[in-house]
């Protein structure tokens, strides 16, 4: 299975490898898993020729722990569920976007199935996911002025995506898991969101243009890069757009910032968390 904006259906052209195997449960570590373990170093060797860089993170199939068959995965969930510590709320971050590729997807939904109706029925474990996506916070300020920070070599510019779309599809993401859906796209989480009337009409409204825009300006910037020859990023300066698309992208976050003080009402987390 694919994890994150590959299963979203959401990848662009900055990219890394997040993927896993879901293995039946006949699955015996001494008879099978050496021919498993080659079959992810040929697949996650093979997306790296292809220019998919390998995760920082070891999300990938060939480390051990993502490599399981059905049984060891729904214990997982349940126990990423049912006691959430940091370690194993970014795990949720990244696991809960998940796609089957190929092979018997069913064993995927399976793992879909679990995800949504168990973590609906976790109020605690909502709040505690709210509370990691409230650590990224968009780039407009309190008199709607733009918040540029220096990430490197990158001075005063604007994170389209670490301030920008992951924070609004990790709220949307909570929402869905909050009402049962098993989508994966945002889209199609906003349409799970609107049936459930978990959300005012207005508010989702609101999020899909927010997540439209700034998935456009993403797409836009690195297509430029790359027409330049240079290597895309997710980073721009706002004095690089005009003055109608500078007020369209406060807009954007500013629905992000609305979005996130309606998730401290929706979702109040009380105490700290085990790391």
């Amino acid at each position: 299975m694919v994890l994150g904006s590959m299963a979203r259906d959401e990848q662009l052209l900055v990219t890394d490898q997040d993927d896993a195997l879901v293995l039946d449960d006949q699955f015996d570590p001494v008879q099978h898993d050496a021919y498993f373990r080659a079959l992810a170093t040929f697949v996650s060797d093979g997306l790296a020729a292809c220019g998919y860089s390998y995760c920082k993170g070891g999300i990938m199939a060939t480390n051990d722990q993502w490599r399981q068959p059905l049984k060891v995965w729904r214990g997982y969930f349940d126990q990423w569920i049912e006691k959430p510590n940091l370690t194993t709320l970014l795990n949720s971050c990244n696991f809960f976007d998940m796609n089957g590729v190929f092979g018997q997807l069913g064993l995927i939904q399976e793992l879909n199935i679990l995800c949504a109706s168990k973590s609906s029925a976790h109020r605690v474990f909502l709040s505690a996911m709210a509370r990691i996506a409230l650590n990224r916070t968009p780039q407009v300020g309190f008199f709607r002025t733009f918040v540029v920070e220096t990430d490197g070599q990158h001075k005063r510019i604007i994170n389209l995506k670490g301030r920008g779309t992951a924070p609004l599809t990790d709220l949307i993401r909570i929402h869905a898991l909050a009402c049962g859906s098993t989508a994966q796209n945002s889209f199609d989480r906003l349409d799970a969101i609107a049936s459930s009337n978990a959300i005012p009409p207005d508010a989702l409204k609101q999020l899909r243009y927010a997540l439209e825009f700034l998935s456009m300006v993403r797409i836009r910037h690195q297509a430029d890069a790359l027409e330049q020859g240079d290597t895309p990023n997710n980073y721009t300066e706002p004095e690089r757009f005009s003055n109608s698309e500078r007020h369209n992208l406060k807009e954007a976050f500013q629905v992000l910032s609305n979005g996130q003080n309606f998730f401290r009402f929706r979702y109040p987390v009380k105490g700290r968390l085990a790391s």
